[in-house]
């Protein structure tokens, strides 16, 4: 793989190719009238690790679907060291969470309904996995996000010439998405901590296409690796990720049944919208119905969106958690 980087001193304002980047970019993924991935991740920590609740190696599988008209479908599986299933829906108005079973609940599943997908409320990120992710610069798509992109210069990725563009996050991160220049699909996303970082060209991560291949008339980055330095000394690597996309389909029909729950008699569920949390009826279900509750209970007007998990997960399952959440927001 033979790359090369063009780093100019100073970027300039949204040019010709940012306009161009943007346009490309947008009648692809406007084109997408569905998308659905299969993808696995195997990560390596090269450092010690400060969390007691960290690991030092796994693997991870997730599925993901989405709709141009909103509709969602997120499963999140932890496969190595522990067997753990996550998954996240959306029917393009309210959205749920769902858990399985736990030793704290191991008769029953959770759901949680509310407005926002999976945890984005929380991070401002569009929730999907690497490299889709890549498609986005926080929750808006990429095309929308180079209105505000500086130019950098050339590069060479996969032996494709491509064009480096600058980004700032509203935390004031600074984000180099490299895309190639023909397609302008990512192929390199960079981020720095600050202006000195970019200047010194010491990164916090880089992710890097391995591989871009076209799938149902779609280029699309089928395999990737990620490599993230330590906070303390940005020449130390503290982490190897690998990604690769097994499945990939385009413009597929779905039922409406995938994109929500399935709502069984020993389901908890906590619904954040109306503020209420209730078991359903043991009574024969089908996706065609609506679940009815026996009386709900009803939740203090106080308590906010983000309070209300705490009734859907305790003990291990906000171990769960948080190790989902630490490592989603390493890989954005």
């Amino acid at each position: 793989m033979n790359d090369s980087v063009s780093f100019p001193s100073e970027g300039r304002p949204m040019a010709d190719e940012a306009a161009q980047a943007a346009k490309n970019l947008a009648r692809e993924m406007q084109s997408w009238k569905s998308i659905e991935l299969r993808t696995r991740e195997s990560f390596t920590r090269q450092t010690e690790i400060p969390d007691p609740n960290g690991v030092p190696a796994g693997r991870l599988s997730y599925h993901y679907i989405e709709k141009a008209t909103g509709e969602r479908y997120f499963e999140e599986a932890f496969r190595e060291p522990t067997e753990t299933i996550s998954r996240y829906y959306c029917d393009g108005q309210k959205c749920a969470d769902w858990w399985e079973p736990t030793p704290d609940y191991p008769q029953a599943d959770r759901v949680r309904i509310k407005k926002e997908f999976g945890i984005e409320k929380r991070f401002q990120n569009h929730f999907c996995p690497v490299p889709l992710s890549k498609f986005y610069r926080g929750p808006l798509p990429l095309y929308k996000a180079l209105e505000a992109a500086k130019w950098l210069g050339r590069e060479t990725r996969l032996d494709r010439e491509c064009d480096a563009f600058l980004l700032t996050r509203g935390d004031e991160r600074r984000l180099v998405y490299v895309l190639d220049r023909e397609t302008s699909i990512p192929l390199t996303v960079r981020q720095y901590a600050d202006d000195a970082a970019v200047t010194a060209d010491q990164p916090s991560y880089i992710w890097n296409a391995t591989s871009l291949e076209t799938i149902e008339g779609h280029p699309f980055p089928m395999k990737s690796e990620m490599i993230s330095y330590s906070r303390s000394n940005p020449k130390t690597v503290d982490e190897n990720r690998e990604f690769i996309v097994e499945s990939l389909k385009f413009n597929q029909e779905y039922p409406k049944t995938t994109f929500w729950p399935t709502i069984g008699p020993e389901t908890r569920v906590t619904d954040a919208i109306k503020k209420t949390v209730s078991h359903v009826k043991p009574a024969p279900f089908t996706n065609d119905q609506t679940a009815t509750t026996t009386e709900p209970l009803r939740v203090a007007d106080s308590m906010t969106t983000d309070s209300m998990l705490g009734p859907a997960i305790t003990g291990s399952g906000i171990i769960l958690l948080v190790v989902c959440l630490v490592l989603w927001w390493r890989r954005q």
